[in-house]
């Protein structure tokens, strides 16, 4: 009952929504857009770091020989 009701309203909201007659000027576009580009950047870093460090868990470290 309360998925079909978030589901009305959600609806609601995008096929009965009036006009705002709000600006948005060029800085604010471009500091939404460098936010959308930040947070694409932070995940990629962050799965290239999570997949380091698996690699350097099943990596095989190489054992120093004592014997000379």
């Amino acid at each position: 009952m309360r998925s079909l009701l978030q589901f009305f309203l959600i609806s609601n909201f995008l096929f009965f929504s009036h006009n705002a007659f709000a600006y948005m000027d060029p800085g604010s576009l471009s500091i939404l857009l460098q936010i959308i580009i930040g947070i694409f950047a932070s995940i990629a870093i962050f799965f290239k770091q999570l997949k380091q460090r698996i690699l350097n868990i099943f990596r095989r470290t190489k054992k120093k020989n004592d014997d000379k």
